[in-house]
């Protein structure tokens, strides 16, 4: 699993038509669980975050994405991932274009790691073998990629999007 800039097919507008689109979410957000055999993508991702997960235990690699608008989500988004991932899950939290790469590491990570590893407990689940994966990226126009983008492919690949 790594990261990569990630080609998608694009419409006539240049957006991506391949896969499933995640919306952003506002503070009651639920993650959006996916075992099809498509991309999950968002995108407009400014001073927001996305969470997204690869189950490696899963049969079928279950993955998870959620866009959650300026970073913040409530206790149950939390509650409800924790309640479907095992313990060998992925857990990457990718950057918005205009987020501070200093806040985005010092206070936005370790948060949603703690809440996030909380919520394993409250479940029974030991969350010393997450791997925790970050997608910080700059000048994203100028390297031919769609700002704010972000993609996670069946396979566990991600990245932004290519344009």
């Amino acid at each position: 699993m790594a990261e990569a800039a990630v080609n998608l097919s694009h419409n006539a507008g240049g957006l991506p038509s391949g896969g499933i689109e995640v919306s952003m979410s506002c503070l009651e957000a639920q993650p959006t669980f996916s075992e099809e055999g498509q991309p999950l993508f968002t995108k407009s991702m400014s001073d927001c975050i996305c969470i997204a997960t690869f189950d490696h235990e899963k049969l079928n690699k279950k993955r998870t994405l959620t866009h959650l608008w300026g970073g913040a989500a409530a206790p149950s988004f939390y509650d409800a991932l924790a309640a479907d991932i095992s313990p060998r899950t992925t857990v990457i939290v990718a950057c918005g274009s205009i987020g501070r790469r200093d806040y985005f590491e010092t206070v936005t990570v370790p948060n949603v790691r703690e809440m996030l590893e909380s919520h394993m407990a409250k479940h029974g689940k030991a969350a010393n073998n997450l791997q925790w994966l970050t997608l910080w990226t700059e000048n994203e126009a100028a390297s031919g990629l769609i700002p704010g983008s972000f993609v996670i492919q069946v396979n566990g690949e991600y990245g932004r999007i290519k344009v």
